[in-house]
């Protein structure tokens, strides 16, 4: 069965035609220290006077994007890029007027698409969310956890976990990162900046003082205007034709699922999202907003992805269905990985998707808000399906729980090592002791289990220590992109503390989620259990970090790009485009025409 790796991935993108848009970028290194705080304002670019079409980017062109165009970033959380090569019914070899996604793959078509993008490591929300207004990755900003983070440990010896704020985050040099939304103020200080998200804590992330953001809107930042958000179906979306027929696995609909359908305030559907971000626009008229849609990653973690056709098999013994349905040809699909993952629903979640993108697009374009618009649609990181045997109960985590391995091997007390882990990313920081670091890191590297799929046993992660994340690791990380030199080696972790080890899991294996070391969050979980692994799919670890990059703009030609991209150069491109200074270390690259 074939198995898609980001190296794979990045190495097998052929035949891109078009386009001449070109782009180098690192994942490692500063754009700017501190005698240019990473100046990536378009003056060194050379002018042509071409409009735009062709050859650098002229300063008279950014000139003219950035007073008269808005400026539009729309993320759509989760989403793996290779997802708009299927076709309408899920499967290789789309092509128009047959793809899962028209109205995602119609916008991309239309501007300059860097098929060719990841993100950094972790491949996660939090991190990437910032790096992409930013330019950088967690070794300049040290956000390196999802909701909340490790920051030190109270006097009896407790983690501290608060919620992770942008007041957090510094660069190498110690000074706090810049942000697009900051330099906009700065240029702008009279156009409305907005910010409207699936995940409140995302935007919640950036609400400052001074502010930064003179809208938020989410599920717990409701706006008059708007009513309170409820409980979206994830599986049988108002958007799937045969939602009485096709089948759901007991998993899909009974684990995560209803998990978020108790607090629609914090994973509102994409629908209320794209309705608030329409009225805003009517009321407000913001000159840069920020769109965060997030059903795709709800999804994903609830009823798996659809990604890979490859992995797909059909399902023995064959599924029931409702008395009365007939099979169109499609319900019969489960994942290899996971013989309770239904291929159908994932397809009726991503047609939803697509269907509120378009919504979202059709509606802005009545407005004229695209008109002359800078607009960056983009994923944070991509999913995959969590690998699990036949007898597989929800949340076991036996074969991963590598703190009882630590503790075993003498390498961990009660409490004195903290795995601050979910999905297929884990963070160890030691309270004390850290001498039992480099035994720790030989045993896990050690370590095999029994791959659920082929039975072989394996190594289910790859363990990076802090010369690894200072070096680079192959095929893993670049130099620098998970080691921090301001907290780790100026600050001493005084302020933040710093992994000493990261586990990153291969072939979809999952890390457990140890409550004791879970941010505080209202999502009613299980009080009767240490940890568990509860996600169908999952990501934060190399094979999720592919990601949707796209920039429409009038100063940017259209067409398909197949160079290497990151999630950074977004950032950068737009401070070019816009005459904006970003006043921290940077690592993005413009993606100039």
């Amino acid at each position: 069965m074939k198995r898609v790796s980001r190296r794979g991935f990045l190495g097998s993108v052929v035949g891109l035609a078009g386009g001449s848009l070109l782009l180098a970028s690192g994942c490692s290194g500063s754009g700017g220290g501190a005698g240019d705080g990473g100046r990536t304002d378009g003056s060194d670019l050379a002018e042509t006077g071409d409009g735009g079409t062709g050859g650098d980017l002229s300063p008279e062109i950014l000139r003219r994007v950035g007073p008269d165009g808005k400026l539009l970033f729309v993320c759509i959380d989760s989403l793996h890029p290779a997802v708009l090569e299927l076709d309408a019914a899920g499967n290789a070899g789309g092509g128009p007027g047959n793809w899962l996604m028209p109205r995602l793959r119609e916008h991309m078509d239309s501007g300059a698409w860097f098929r060719n993008a990841s993100c950094f490591l972790p491949s996660a929300t939090d991190m990437n969310q910032l790096n992409v207004v930013a330019g950088t990755h967690s070794g300049l900003t040290g956000v390196i956890s999802v909701f909340g983070q490790l920051t030190g440990w109270d006097a009896a010896g407790k983690a501290l976990l608060p919620a992770i704020h942008h007041s957090m985050a510094r660069d190498d040099l110690g000074r706090p990162v810049d942000t697009l939304f900051h330099a906009f103020k700065r240029r702008f200080p009279d156009r409305k900046v907005a910010f409207v998200a699936g995940k409140d804590w995302v935007a919640e992330m950036f609400r400052t003082d001074p502010p930064v953001l003179d809208f938020i809107v989410t599920g717990r930042s409701v706006p008059e205007f708007r009513p309170k958000p409820k409980a979206p179906n994830l599986f049988d979306p108002k958007s799937d034709g045969d939602g009485p027929c096709d089948p759901e696995s007991a998993w899909q609909t009974g684990i995560v699922t209803p998990l978020l359908g108790k607090v629609p305030d914090m994973f509102p559907s994409d629908e209320w999202i794209v309705d608030s971000a329409l009225k805003l626009f009517a009321r407000e008229d913001p000159d840069f907003a920020y769109i965060l849609l997030a059903e795709c990653d709800d999804a994903g973690h609830s009823l798996g992805t659809p990604w890979n056709p490859a992995e797909f098999i059909q399902a023995d013994p064959a599924i029931s269905l409702e008395k009365g349905c007939a099979d169109p040809g499609g319900y019969q699909w489960v994942s290899s990985r996971n013989p309770n993952l239904y291929r159908e629903p994932m397809l009726d979640y991503l047609r939803e998707v697509d269907l509120q993108f378009g919504r979202l697009m059709d509606g802005l374009q009545e407005m004229g808000v695209l008109d002359q618009a800078t607009v960056v649609v983009f994923s944070d990181h991509a999913m995959e399906n969590q690998v699990v045997g036949k007898g597989w109960i929800p949340g076991y985590f036996k074969d991963t729980d590598y703190l009882r391995l630590l503790q075993e091997g003498g390498f961990a007390g009660d409490g004195d090592v903290a795995g601050v882990s979910a999905s297929t990313i884990c963070n160890l920081y030691w309270r004390d002791g850290k001498e039992r670091v480099a035994g720790a890191a030989a045993l896990l590297r050690a370590y095999e289990a029994p791959n659920p799929m082929s039975g072989q046993k394996e190594c289910p992660w790859w363990v990076v220590d802090r010369k690894q994340m200072k070096e680079g690791y192959p095929g893993v990380c670049g130099p620098g992109e998970l080691y921090h030199p301001y907290f780790i080696d100026l600050d001493k972790e005084k302020t933040l503390a710093w992994p000493d080890l990261m586990l990153f899991t291969r072939n979809g294996w999952q890390c457990p989620t140890y409550m004791a070391y879970l941010p505080t969050s209202p999502i009613p979980l299980p009080a009767n259990v240490d940890a568990l692994c509860p996600f169908l799919g999952g990501h934060g670890s190399v094979d999720t970090a592919p990601i949707l990059l796209g920039i429409r703009s009038p100063a940017l030609a259209p067409g398909k790009v197949d160079k290497p991209a990151r999630v950074a150069d977004a950032a950068v491109t737009v401070a070019a485009l816009f005459g904006l200074e970003l006043q921290s270390t940077t690592v993005g690259t413009v993606l100039g025409s």
